[in-house]
Order: structure tokens, then sequence, then C-alpha cells
């Protein structure tokens, strides 16, 4: 049988080597001729990616810039957080108008990837003004929707009138746009009222309402007669 050399052998362990280590992290160091094979040990990490998003009439409006704390740390999302494996519970801040609950921990894995989602629930409002509320028979009143919010992030919105029969304008009833912390969105429009009765404000997409009555003065209308104050 043919020989093996010892400079064939030394080549066939050289290769065999790295060959089955081309797999793995390693460190090589040349000594006298060999390449000699460390192994390194890589520590265990994986990810947390952590996002808030809005609650807002069956919307999830994505948030950034709000903050929150994992492992320690006060970070912004959104974030992808690197973490060693475990449990993390994520604790989120309060944003003015709203409401939110702590998400359940989020598990970190080797080499895996976990996503925690912070939910808030948008608080908003909706109230209608007249003025003035008490009026002679075909005056005109005021009447003022606004739709408001503490919430700092900008929501869509559309604020619209419904007028009773008696109640006429030559001015639009709707109004869309954006309202935010400090910035409402605002519907004025002039009505002639001829007769009592109740206007009604509507704020979309969330479903508010609100009411207001205007009343004719009573010495004006032969069929509503108040008694006269002394």
């Amino acid at each position: 049988m043919p020989s093996i050399s010892g400079n064939s052998s030394q080549s066939w362990r050289k290769n065999h080597a790295a060959n089955s280590s081309s797999s793995a992290s390693v460190a090589r160091v040349r000594s006298g001729g060999f390449t000699k094979i460390r192994f390194v040990a890589r520590p265990p990490q994986g990810q947390l990616q952590v996002e808030a998003v809005a609650l807002y009439a069956g919307q999830r409006i994505p948030l950034t810039g709000v903050p929150f704390q994992v492992g320690g740390q006060t970070l912004s999302t959104p974030m992808t957080v690197p973490l060693a494996p475990g449990d993390y519970p994520v604790t989120p801040t309060a944003v003015p108008g709203s409401t939110v609950t702590p998400p359940p921990a989020g598990r970190v894995t080797d080499s895996g990837t976990e996503r925690v989602t912070i939910e808030y629930r948008v608080l908003t409002d909706v109230t209608l003004v007249t003025s003035p509320d008490i009026l002679n028979v075909c005056d005109v009143t005021q009447l003022t929707a606004l739709a408001k919010t503490d919430f700092p992030y900008r929501l869509p919105g559309k604020l619209s009138l419904n007028l009773p029969t008696g109640w006429t304008t030559d001015y639009p009833l709707e109004a869309n746009g954006d309202f935010s912390q400090g910035l409402p969105l605002r519907l004025k429009v002039p009505v002639r009222v001829c007769r009592s009765d109740t206007a009604e404000a509507v704020l979309d997409p969330v479903g508010l309402r609100d009411r207001k009555s205007t009343r004719l003065n009573s010495s004006h209308v032969s069929e509503s007669r108040m008694p006269s104050s002394a």
C-alpha cells in the first residue's frame, strides 16, 4: 500500500480542522507551522422590539418618541433592544389624554426577536354651544361645535351638525381636520331658528355626540306661553 508521508499527514490535519470549524466562532493562532484552533464562546443574546400605538376609533396609529423602561434602561418607541435571554417587563409612561395598561413581559430567547406593543386608548370629547340660546322667532343663533383632547399626537376627525326642522343655514354643516392637545377642531355655523328645538353635534370616527337646545322668547310665540316673572 502507498504510504502517507509526514508532510501529507500534516496537510490533511490542517485542512480537516479548518473545514470542521467553518460553522463555529473560532480564533486561529499560528505556532511552529501548525494552526491552533481556539473556540470562542458567544454569550447568548436576543432582541426585544418595543413599539407604541394609539387605539382610536378602531384604528391603530403608530406613535414615535414615547418613553418606556426595560432592563434598567429608559428608551423611546420604536426601539429594538439587544438583551440576554429572559423575561423583561416593559414599563410605559403616561401620555396625557389616554389610558394605558402595562403589556405582558417580553420573553427574549437566544438569537430570537420578541415584540411588545404598548397600547394607548385615546380620550376625546365633543361639545356644542348655542349663543344665544333664547331668542325671538326666526332670529339667528351661533352654533359652535368643538372636538377636544389632551392627547399630544394629531388625531383625524370630522365634526358635523344635525339641525331640526325649522332651523336653517346657508353654511356648511361639516368640518374635517386633525386635532390634538391645545389644538381643537372647531365648527361654527350661524343658524336661523324659527322654533324651539335641539341641535346635535357629532364627532366621527368615534361617534361622540352632544346636544343643545334653543328656545324662543315666550312673548313672541303664541303657542308657547310661559308665566311672566314677578
